[in-house]
C-alpha cells in the first residue's frame, strides 16, 4: 500500500469517527490503537523509501556501485532499439523524399505533355479559323457574283 493510500485511509477513519453526545461538532471519538497502527505503517514506509533514495544518491555520488547485469543489458538494448528506430525513421524520410521527387517529376512530365497538346490544338484551331474565314469569303464572293449575274440576266431580258 502506498503512503498516500494510507493517508487517505487515516482521513476516512477520522471523518467516520463516532460523535459523542456531549462533544462539540468538530470533536469525535477515535480508536487510538487503530490510528497509531496506521501512523506506524506510514512511518515505516517513509523510512524504507528514505533509505532507498539515500542509497541511490550515494551510489550516484560515488559511482562505485554498478548496475546489475540485467539492468545494464536492458539499457543497452534500449539504446540499440533507439538507434534502430532512428535508422528506420531516417530511411522512411529518405524514401518519402524519393517518392515526392518521383511524383514531382511525373507531374512535370504530364504538364509538359499537356502544354505540347495545347500548342498543337492552338495551331489546329488557327488553321481551322483560317479555313472558316476563307470559306466565308468564298460564300460571300459567290453570292456577290450570283447577284451580278442575276442583274445581268434581268437587264438582258429587259432589252
Amino acid at each position: 500500500m502506498e503512503i498516500l493510500d494510507l493517508l487517505d485511509e487515516l482521513e476516512t477513519k477520522i471523518l467516520n469517527a463516532r460523535h459523542g453526545m456531549f462533544l462539540a461538532k468538530n470533536e469525535a471519538i477515535i480508536d487510538k490503537e487503530e490510528i497509531m497502527d496506521s501512523l506506524d505503517v506510514i512511518r515505516k514506509m517513509i523510512n524504507e523509501k528514505y533509505k532507498i533514495l539515500k542509497s541511490r544518491l550515494e551510489q550516484d555520488e560515488t559511482g562505485s556501485a554498478k548496475q546489475p547485469a540485467f539492468l545494464q543489458q536492458n539499457i543497452e538494448s534500449r539504446y540499440e532499439a533507439n538507434d534502430e528506430a532512428r535508422d528506420i525513421v531516417s530511411q522512411a524520410k529518405k524514401q518519402a523524399q524519393d517518392i515526392k521527387n518521383e511524383i514531382d517529376d511525373y507531374a512535370d512530365k504530364v504538364l509538359q505533355n499537356l502544354k505540347l497538346t495545347i500548342a498543337k490544338f492552338k495551331r489546329k484551331l488557327l488553321k481551322l479559323d483560317t479555313i472558316v474565314d476563307v470559306s466565308r469569303d468564298r460564300i460571300q464572293k459567290t453570292a456577290h457574283y450570283a447577284e451580278i449575274e442575276e442583274e445581268e440576266v434581268e437587264s438582258d431580258s429587259k432589252d
